[in-house]
């Protein structure tokens, strides 16, 4: 997988933003809060173009279609 501030500035570079933490313990994740389904599916987009669809799908299943 992509670092969180890889992931962080490539979704901003399509005009999404979420948030990457600097702090150690935390500094592998990202907080994303979506607002609509429109919105989720723009999101899910970007992350395949750039962590390739087979890892955002996996996960995608493996929450149930929460992501």
């Amino acid at each position: 997988g992509r670092a969180a501030p890889e992931i962080r500035d490539a979704l901003a570079a399509r005009g999404i933003l979420i948030r990457a933490f600097a702090s150690p313990r935390l500094r592998e994740y990202v907080r994303i809060a979506i607002g609509t389904p429109e919105e989720n599916e723009v999101l899910l987009d970007a992350l395949r173009q750039i962590g390739g669809q087979h890892e955002w799908q996996a996960k995608r299943d493996l929450l149930g279609g929460r992501i």
